[in-house]
């Protein structure tokens, strides 16, 4: 659990950085990209194949890393952790509603960045990782005292 909350720590700096200056020079190409991969999914269907959920989640984070173009910021988050051994573990904790409010997230961050917003993309990525953090937490938290 330790290590988990410092990736996720560590994560909220490094993609809140990433997200600052993906969105200075985000093309309308990337942006677009980054519109697919969430387009298959809505609050109806979000939970429906949590697999590819995880799959596009994982596409989405290292689409706006690599857009940056920093080959420094690049390793430093992929020599971090790997996303989809943290995507299995994090499928296996009970999160409940996660996948909707981190849906809802993403878009909010793809707007930021499509207004080239650096500093509103950052707030917003630091947000959703925290998030993601916070719900991890709580969610183990209950599973400990269930048992």
């Amino acid at each position: 659990v330790q290590d988990l909350v410092e990736i996720l720590d560590i994560r909220e700096v490094l993609e809140g950085l990433a997200a600052r200056l993906f969105a200075t020079v985000a093309t309308a190409e990337q942006i677009a990209v980054l519109r697919d991969i969430m387009a298959p999914f809505n609050a109806e269907n979000v939970n429906d194949s949590i697999e590819n959920y995880n799959m596009m989640n994982v596409q989405f984070h290292n689409h706006i890393v690599e857009g940056t173009g920093s080959k420094r910021l690049l390793v430093a988050v992929n020599n971090l952790y790997d996303h989809l051994a943290l995507a299995r573990l994090v499928r296996v904790i009970p999160l409940t509603g996660r996948r909707q409010k981190s849906l809802e997230e993403h878009h909010r961050l793809i707007d930021a960045i499509a207004t080239h917003d650096e500093s509103e993309a950052e707030v917003r990525m630091r947000a959703h990782i925290r998030s993601v953090r916070n719900d991890v937490l709580s969610n183990l938290s209950r599973l400990e005292n269930q048992t």
